[in-house]
C-alpha cells in the first residue's frame, strides 16, 4: 500500500548492469529474476486491489554522461565503469524482452511495468535483441519508443518518468 500514483525506474539496464558484473551473475540467473520483476509488480499490491502502475525505461546502450561514472555498490566502488557493461545491459534487456513477450502462464500480456525503449542513433538495429524487441513489439504493441533520432535532445537531457510525460 505504499504505492500511490506512477512509479518510473529510468536507466534500468544501465543501473542493474553493475550487480550483475559484480556477483558474475548468468543469463538463466538473470532472466529468472527479471521474471521474478515482472510477476511481482503484476501482484494487486496497491490500495483498491489494483497492481502498481509502474514504467522502466531502457537506455539499451550507456549514455554518454555514465560512461565514465563508476559504479558505488554497498558503499564501495566498483572496479569498472558504466561504459564497460555493455553485455550485462544487453542479458538485461534479452530477459526483459524475453519476458515480456512469453506472457504470463498463460500467454497473456503483462500489464506492468511499460517499458520505454531509449532509441539513440548508435542503437544497434542489427542485433539479436532489437530483433527480439520488435518481435515483441509486432505481437503486443508495447513498447514505448523515445526517439533520440534527429532530436535536439539528448538521453541525458531526458528522463521519461511514466509513459509520455518528459523531465
Amino acid at each position: 500500500n505504499e504505492w500511490a500514483g506512477a512509479q518510473a525506474f529510468s536507466s534500468f539496464d544501465i543501473y542493474m548492469a553493475p550487480f550483475i558484473r559484480k556477483d558474475a551473475m548468468t543469463y538463466p540467473e538473470v532472466r529468472q529474476h527479471i521474471q521474478e520483476l515482472i510477476y511481482n509488480l503484476n501482484v494487486p499490491s496497491r490500495w483498491g486491489t489494483q497492481t502498481p502502475f509502474t514504467n522502466l525505461t531502457f537506455d539499451w546502450t550507456c549514455p554518454d554522461d555514465l560512461k565514465e561514472q563508476v559504479p558505488v555498490i554497498g558503499g564501495e566502488e566498483m572496479p569498472f565503469r558504466y561504459g564497460d557493461l555493455q553485455a550485462e545491459m544487453d542479458m538485461i534487456n534479452r530477459a526483459y524482452i524475453e519476458v515480456m513477450t512469453q506472457g504470463d502462464a498463460k500467454g497473456r500480456v503483462f500489464t506492468f511495468p511499460i517499458p520505454t525503449y531509449n532509441i539513440t542513433p548508435d542503437f544497434p538495429w542489427e542485433s539479436e535483441n532489437a530483433a527480439r524487441l520488435f518481435e515483441m513489439t509486432a505481437k503486443y504493441g508495447l513498447p514505448y519508443f523515445q526517439n533520440f533520432v534527429n532530436s535536439d535532445l539528448t538521453p541525458n537531457m531526458v528522463r521519461s518518468m511514466c509513459c509520455r510525460l518528459q523531465l
